[in-house]
């Protein structure tokens, strides 16, 4: 049984917007200004790039085709972004620090107002198997929305919320 691990709220009333929607996950990623100073060796994330691109239908370079072949078996990437992905990977293979910035992602630099009735308040939210590996990914979350570029967007915390303000 999966827990809920945490929310990550926006209020459509409150949309002061300072960040794009118009990034990429892989640019918000790779920009210093937003997640870049997260990877120390952005080289070595590039497999996960790769499943993000396919996640999100973005364009892959050949090299990147290749790769997402190699662990699919599939010829063709998603063109389009997908409803679900699902990802075997070890332990310490950095599933619940990605999770974290997709969430993060989603909340920041998307705009759902099309998807939201008036007044209407978005979530974000984050399962997990259990509360130890949901506490990993909420302190991921928590440490990505505290860095300078971002600690002006929290509205407020609550133990298992995030109340943001764009």
């Amino acid at each position: 049984m999966t827990k809920l691990l945490t929310a990550i709220q926006r209020d459509t009333e409150q949309r002061q917007r300072s960040l794009p929607t118009n990034i990429s996950i892989i640019e918000a990623m790779e920009d210093e200004r937003y997640f870049g100073s997260l990877f120390k060796d952005q080289e070595t994330w590039n497999n996960w790039k790769v499943f993000l691109k396919a996640v999100f239908g973005l364009e892959m370079t050949e090299a990147e085709q290749s790769t997402f072949s190699s662990f699919t078996g599939r010829q063709r990437a998603p063109s389009a972004p997908v409803s679900e992905a699902f990802a075997m990977v070890g332990r310490r293979g950095g599933k619940s620090f990605v999770s974290a910035v997709v969430a993060c992602y989603l909340a920041l630099f998307r705009d759902w107002r099309p998807f939201l009735a008036p007044g209407e308040t978005g979530w974000i939210f984050v399962v997990a198997a259990d509360r130890q590996q949901a506490r990993i990914v909420l302190g991921y979350i928590k440490s990505i929305l505290h860095l300078p570029q971002f600690v002006g967007l929290i509205d407020r915390e609550l133990l298992l919320e995030i109340h943001l303000k764009n």
